[in-house]
């Protein structure tokens, strides 16, 4: 067989495998992010069982464990605050207040109409409407979710083999050259995981622990949106800590709101501490611009849901050292 044939074979092979796996491409994308970015895991796992096999599956459990705990513990806290929005509606003085408000604003006949158009004793059951689509395509994202666990396990244990195949398939030049460029792609990555979604997930503990300790409501749920807002430069746990402050301020507790300033201006050195402890020049110089990291949540997210908040950032980034390496 000739070169020529030999590469139109392999092309043609790629093209079929691609449209075959189409379907998938969610599945396998959620799987690479999660695997890429639970590797050095993997590693700690591997020193103490000595077994790749094991030290991949203990990784892969390890952290579905904490991923659905998560979710069940945000999932626990929205109903009870859904629970809690029904009680209040449905409460005597809800109903009194929102009936004093329709009588001072009976003068005005906009205002009365705007008042009756909103019902917001059927708000609980709006919500109840918009969850039942999701539990009709419960048994969907239970096997989603199930691929997802299974894909990723085999990428942490046969992901180097995989990349070993595939860089198998070029000429000797060929395969240095790639290989160099992935290195440097996997210094973007790092920079990536480590310098923001690391920092983002610290700085959510951080937020979790102080609400905590000085007694703010849905101290958790709070974290996890400054987690959210800190995964995006600039952004930060400043909402979280102005309803916090709010809280505060109502309950009068102006002692607390001094301490909860002191830790704002804390968290601001967390991002250079962290950092400092991945300073490795090949991170700096090939570090994402925050403007093409934005981009990638933004763009990733409304093209690949919520994994697009990690996997378009690692686009962006993949193209930057391309682009570098084309000059």
């Amino acid at each position: 067989m000739s070169y020529l044939q030999k590469n139109f074979l392999k092309v043609l092979v790629l093209l079929v495998g691609c449209a075959l796996l189409l379907p998938l491409y969610k599945v396998l994308l959620t799987s690479v992010v999660f695997a890429y970015a639970v590797y050095p895991s993997k590693k700690f796992f591997k020193k103490i069982v000595k077994n790749n096999s094991l030290a991949s599956l203990f990784c892969t459990v390890f952290w579905i464990i904490i991923v659905v705990y998560i979710i069940v513990l945000l999932g626990n806290i929205i109903l009870f605050a859904v629970s809690d929005a029904q009680e209040i509606i449905n409460s005597e003085m809800f109903v009194n207040l929102t009936n004093d408000v329709k009588d001072a604003f009976a003068s005005n006949q906009i205002s009365s109409v705007l008042i009756e158009s909103v019902n917001l004793q059927n708000f609980v059951s709006l919500i109840a409407s918009k969850i039942s689509p999701l539990l009709a395509v419960a048994p969907m994202m239970i096997i989603y979710a199930s691929l997802v666990v299974i894909f990723s396990y085999y990428f942490l244990k046969d992901g180097e083999s995989m990349i070993d195949f595939v860089l198998s398939q070029f000429s000797p030049n060929n395969k240095k050259r790639i290989l160099a460029l992935l290195k440097k792609v996997n210094l973007v990555f790092a920079n990536i995981i480590y310098g923001y979604i690391l920092t983002a997930i610290i700085i959510g503990i951080l937020v979790f622990t102080i609400f905590t300790l000085l007694g703010v409501p849905n101290s958790f749920l709070l974290a996890v949106l400054s987690t959210v807002l800190s995964i995006i430069p600039l952004a930060g746990p400043i909402i979280p800590s102005l309803i916090a402050g709010i809280s505060l301020l109502l309950s009068e507790s102006y002692f607390k709101i001094l301490l909860l300033f002191i830790f704002n201006v804390g968290l601001s050195f967390v991002d250079n501490i962290i950092r400092a402890f991945i300073s490795d020049k090949g991170l700096k110089e090939y570090s994402l611009h925050p403007l093409l990291f934005i981009c990638g949540v933004v763009s990733g997210s409304v093209i690949f849901g919520p994994v697009g908040l990690i996997a378009g950032p690692m686009f962006f980034g993949a193209v930057s050292v391309l682009l570098k390496e084309m000059k």
